[in-house]
């Protein structure tokens, strides 16, 4: 909140360089930066916004003015980890959309023709796609875990040794079989259903991810919103009043006292 960013912005919501008379944008930045004060409390994790003005509503309102320009800024710089893997699956749900349109072409131009694959080979077809898409899923849950955290983590490497295993398992579905000899039709239609299933698993993880972004709340919440002040805070004219008043008194009494005992020259002093 102390940053030039939000400095520069509450000065131009409230056109503060005409209210502080100033010609200068520097000169607004330090007077700001004098009249507002955000105190960390030792206690917890609040931290409490002052702002001093001449106008009580304006102090209050530029209180809670920091408050919404330190969200804008938060949001446009600062992602949170749900936000981060909703816009990950996001992506992901959007290619795996476009790749499934291509295998759809490539099927149909194929000529493929269900009749024409034994029930063995549309078998061996589907656990293929499903093995692959299995993989690939594991795979994006990995990266979307390294966005966050590093490759030394529990979580990092428990998600590594899944993808290792189904990866095992997908290379021996990979090797040629002698019995399967519609291979064009084969490879056509296992593509299709991998991109199928791909799909359906990024769009569970996409509506996962919204449902934890939807749960995580704000980033900032705010306690109190600031009201304007019934009292001033400065300057304390009661305690002034009264501080010049006894300064006064005490001056009056040490010059009675100091002329009392010869502390300037009388008449008769000087004629001597």
């Amino acid at each position: 909140m102390e940053s030039v960013r939000i400095t520069d912005a509450i000065i131009d919501r409230f056109k503060l360089m005409d209210v502080y008379g100033t010609k200068f944008r520097e000169d607004a930045r330090v007077k700001a930066a004098k009249n507002a004060r955000f105190v960390p409390s030792k206690k917890d994790s609040f931290i409490y916004i002052e702002v001093d003005d001449e106008s009580p509503a304006r102090a209050a309102a530029m209180a809670n003015a920091y408050i919404e320009e330190l969200q804008k800024v938060t949001s446009s710089i600062a992602l949170t980890e749900a936000q981060q893997r909703r816009m990950f699956f996001e992506r992901q749900l959007s290619q795996t959309k476009g790749e499934l349109t291509k295998m759809q072409a490539a099927l149909e131009s194929a000529g493929f023709n269900v009749g024409a694959l034994s029930a063995d080979a549309k078998a061996t077809a589907d656990l293929y796609a499903k093995a692959k898409a299995s993989v690939d899923n594991a795979q994006i849950e990995l990266d979307s875990l390294r966005r966050t955290r590093t490759d030394s983590t529990p979580e990092v490497q428990r998600q590594r040794s899944i993808v290792e295993g189904l990866a095992a398992q997908l290379r021996q579905l990979e090797r040629p079989s002698e019995k399967n000899r519609n291979t064009t039709y084969i490879n056509a239609y296992r593509d299709f259903k991998y991109q199928e299933m791909l799909l359906e698993i990024n769009a569970k993880q996409y509506e996962a991810a919204k449902m934890d972004e939807a749960r995580e709340g704000a980033m900032i919440q705010v306690i109190d919103v600031a009201q304007p002040p019934e009292r001033r805070s400065k300057p304390k004219r009661v305690s002034m009043t009264i501080m010049f008043a006894m300064f006064g008194l005490v001056f009056s009494s040490l010059f009675v006292l100091w002329r009392h005992f010869g502390g300037l020259p009388t008449e008769q002093s000087l004629s001597k």
